[in-house]
């Protein structure tokens, strides 16, 4: 009796087993046939929220200070062919000086020699600066010895572009291709335009790079503008040097070099006023 059950209770289990195994092994099957004729149009995609446009606005300090004399305080002078008030240059005839020069469809760092005329009315604008041998000086710089001499890429020349105005930031404009690159000036908080107000801010970005503020109104200016007059490699790391006029009075003017070798500290400044 003990003998006939247990093989009954084996005989039972045995035919258990095989159902569940050829059931299993018929829903792998058909589970590898699907997988083979799978089509990817068939799933449904994963949505994902789009990225918000990044804030412009900027907590940090400005790079330039209004109230440091650069001119003065800095090693490297910055200077450009025309006329000027006697005080605002006090150099000679005869200075070798670094000039950024346009020649061509090239732009060329090298040697020069500046040339100064100087005049007897304090009032008037008649102290002249030239450089000889060349009419086609966009600046000049003395002290700048870590600068390369040879061609400087540019991207950038107010003489080509009269009417250029740096955007407001919410304009998404103002860029600048540097070698697939892409970097962007703007002025947030602006009357647009290129004229900035009570707490404007002269922002620049870049691809890997912390956006920075260049300068700021923390209070008005009396009709104000900042001009862009320059952009290019000029230290050669493949980022955009900025050269901006960054006065915040309308009789005066403050061209100001803003090295990227440098985190866009000020490098080198001219101030000057009108008549």
């Amino acid at each position: 009796m003990k003998r006939w059950a247990i093989g009954s209770i084996a005989f039972f289990a045995a035919i258990f087993f095989g159902t569940v195994f050829t059931v299993g092994l018929v829903k792998v099957s058909d589970l590898i046939t699907y997988s083979d004729g799978f089509d990817p149009q068939y799933v449904q995609a994963i949505e994902t929220p789009a990225p918000d446009t990044p804030s412009t606005s900027i907590d940090l300090p400005a790079i330039f200070n209004p109230t440091i004399d650069y001119a003065k305080t800095l090693p490297v002078k910055l200077l450009f062919p025309g006329e000027f008030h006697f005080d605002e240059v006090p150099y000679r005839s005869g200075e070798r000086w670094l000039g950024l020069f346009r020649e061509r469809d090239e732009t060329i760092l090298k040697w020069t020699t500046i040339d100064i005329k100087r005049g007897k009315d304090p009032i008037l604008q008649d102290t002249e600066v030239s450089v000889r041998n060349s009419s086609s000086a966009i600046f000049l710089l003395k002290g700048a010895k870590e600068l390369q001499l040879g061609n400087v890429d540019t991207m950038f020349d107010a003489e080509d572009h009269a009417d250029f105005t740096i955007d407001d930031c919410s304009d998404l404009r103002s860029s600048f291709r540097i070698r697939g690159s892409f970097w962007r000036l703007c002025n947030e908080n602006s009357y647009g335009n290129g004229f900035p107000k009570k707490s404007s801010s002269l922002n620049l970005s870049g691809p890997a790079f912390d956006p920075v503020s260049l300068t700021s109104l923390p209070d008005d200016c009396d009709d104000c503008s900042w001009k862009l007059v320059w952009v290019g490699d000029l230290d050669n790391d493949s980022r955009p040097d900025f050269l901006i006029d960054v006065s915040s009075h309308y009789n005066s003017y403050e061209p100001t070099l803003f090295l990227s070798s440098k985190d866009y500290a000020v490098y080198a400044s001219f101030h000057g006023v009108g008549c």
